[in-house]
């Protein structure tokens, strides 16, 4: 958080994105999984086809 020190009362606004940060604690859950591979099978097990052509682009798997 950035806090705005000329105004009162202060405003504050997010120094990241809710997707930085989402993004971030998939890095931190990830990073203390013992065993990442089934961690992120599970999680595509789980995701919608929408969701996986979508992983798919990103991936330059088309």
């Amino acid at each position: 958080m950035e806090r705005e020190r000329g105004t009162r009362p202060h405003r504050y606004q997010a120094v990241s994105s809710r997707e930085d940060h989402t993004a971030e604690l998939m890095h931190e859950v990830l990073g203390s999984a013992p065993d990442r591979e089934a961690v992120l099978a599970r999680f595509i097990g789980s995701v919608t086809e929408s969701e996986a052509e979508t992983l798919r682009k990103l991936l330059g798997h088309s």
